[in-house]
């Protein structure tokens, strides 16, 4: 266990989302310390060389003290966060888009771009942006990078860091982000069950805040209007819901529960999120 972790106990008056969240053993530093052995020099200073190799010292100073302190900024400065939302837009599996950032190097820096940007608070907010390539890295970095970016990502859905608790509407982005990992994870029926309902209770209340309530009961759910954002949603819906059904839920109520949720996430199916949340019923809070 990293020294400065924060692990949560669980109580059992917690209601909810917090419990499940509770028992998940959410850690605050959980994903940094699987993620710093695995960097080296190399890494870091082209991290720091990102925004055309401005700064590159000042980054390189800033991205070590994020690396090595016992606690996070409350803020972050300009230097790096520059480089690290430039960091965050990498795509390793694109050989030709990224000459050196590909493959298991570029997946280990973009994850760190994303932790780094989904806790700490930054200029222009938007902490949505970083879960999805965050959970993609952590799926093709697999165990057990996998499991501790669980472990952050629910940590940060109780706590709400950073941009978070100013962001209401973007919640729903982070429980997703922590339901796909516990699918992917081997986390239980019980509680895979519970975190769906509460992903999709989070959405009906997205819509309703914002004058769409109608779209509960007559469309698919939605997540993102950005282009490249409901690109990379649609993909991780289908490889953790849709196309492969959690190993712990094969032909069960739901696990084709999940399946819809996937289908519904993709646009492949008319089905709603009142149709979703009616099939698990049986696990809600």
């Amino acid at each position: 266990m990293h020294d400065d972790a924060t692990i949560d106990p669980v109580d059992p008056t917690q209601p909810g989302l917090a419990r499940i969240l509770a028992e998940l053993n959410p850690d605050e530093f959980a994903l940094r310390a699987a993620v710093v052995p695995q960097l080296d020099a190399s890494m870091l200073d082209e991290i720091a060389a990102a925004d055309y190799g401005m700064d590159i010292d000042r980054n390189r100073e800033a991205l070590d003290d994020l690396l090595t302190s016992r606690r996070w900024p409350p803020d972050l400065d300009w230097q790096p966060m520059e480089v690290l939302q430039l960091t965050r837009s990498l795509r390793p599996d694109r050989s030709d888009l990224n000459a050196g950032a590909t493959g298991r190097r570029g997946h280990l820096m973009r994850i760190l771009a994303c932790l780094v940007l989904v806790r700490v608070r930054t200029a222009n907010g938007f902490p949505a942006d970083s879960v999805a390539p965050l959970v993609e890295s952590a799926l093709e970095l697999g165990s057990p990078m996998a499991g501790e970016a669980l472990r952050f990502l629910a940590w940060c859905r109780l706590h709400e860091p950073g941009d978070w608790a100013d962001e209401p509407a973007a919640r729903p982005f982070l429980t997703f982000g922590v339901l796909l990992l516990a699918t992917a994870t081997g986390v239980d029926p019980g509680r895979l069950g519970r975190l769906a309902d509460a992903f999709l209770g989070e959405l009906e209340q997205a819509l309703e805040d914002e004058g769409l309530g109608w779209q509960i009961h007559v469309g698919p759910p939605l997540l993102g209007l950005k282009p490249q954002q409901r690109r990379r949603w649609r993909a991780l819906a289908g490889r953790c819901l849709a196309d492969h059904a959690p190993a712990s839920v094969p032909d069960t109520e739901l696990g084709r529960a999940l399946e819809l949720l996937g289908t519904a996430i993709r646009d492949k199916s008319d089905v709603s999120t009142s149709d979703i949340r009616a099939l698990l019923v049986r696990w809600r809070q």
